[in-house]
């Protein structure tokens, strides 16, 4: 069975993977919970796509945009069973 640092490695590792042929920067965790319904590590990620922007205009203070990825795994196998966007408005009631 996961452990609730071992569901994060993997999460974050599935989600650089994923993205490994996207522009993606400043990978962090924002938030874990363990569904106990399902025996399943959620595990929230954040960050910066750089979707066109060049490093000048960045430098610049162009906005990045920070998405925000909800990847599900399996806490038996470590197996991710879904990747979704993820949303403070998901969250409301939570």
């Amino acid at each position: 069975m996961l452990d609730v640092k071992t569901a994060i490695k993997t999460a974050m590792r599935f989600v650089g993977e994923v993205f490994e042929d996207q522009p993606i920067a400043d990978l962090r965790l924002e938030e874990v919970e363990f569904d106990e319904s399902t025996d399943q590590w959620g595990v929230t990620v954040s960050f910066l796509r750089a979707s066109g922007k060049n490093a000048v205009e960045i430098a610049l203070g162009e906005e990045v945009p920070r998405e925000y990825k909800r990847v599900w795994l399996v806490a038996a196998t470590g197996n991710v069973t879904s990747l979704k966007n993820w949303s403070a408005d998901v969250r409301v009631g939570a």
